[in-house]
């Protein structure tokens, strides 16, 4: 397999990419697709201010986040296991909303009181390359 052309876990956080987040309610795991951004060394969601993800991460806000790779035909996978914190600043609100080609089809304006916006500060990575049958733990993530 020619490794220099298999996506770096870096590669696999540019720009919006599907997702799996999981985060607990009642002792049991939830896990739900979405769009994570990564921007300024974050991992984003935004999602409705009525989300049931919002009520769950004020009660326990341990999340991971699962990114699926495709390389040569293969599969792979990124975890990224961390805390979430809602995010309440206007500024930082505004910054990931115009960084997002699919914010307009869901709000109207950044101060939509429907927009709600998750930040995952990333605490453990692991990543298995497409091909590959061994997880690697990332220790230092290069996201900017």
């Amino acid at each position: 397999m020619n490794t220099d052309s298999v996506p770096t876990p870096e590669d696999v956080l540019k720009g919006e990419s599907s997702a799996y987040l999981a985060t607990t309610e009642a002792g049991f795991p939830r896990v739900r697709p979405v769009t994570v951004v990564q921007i300024g060394g974050a991992l984003y969601v935004l999602t409705s201010a009525e989300s049931r993800k919002l009520e769950q991460i004020r009660k326990d806000d341990r999340v991971e986040v699962l990114t699926m790779v495709e390389h040569g035909g293969n599969r792979g996978y990124l975890r990224i296991s961390g805390a979430a914190l809602i995010v309440e600043d206007a500024a930082t609100k505004r910054k990931v909303a115009d960084g997002i080609t699919y914010f307009k089809n869901y709000w109207s304006r950044v101060n939509d009181p429907s927009y709600a916006l998750i930040r995952s500060e990333p605490m453990k990575v692991v990543y298995m390359a497409p091909g590959e049958f061994e997880e690697s733990v990332i220790n230092s993530l290069k996201m900017e």
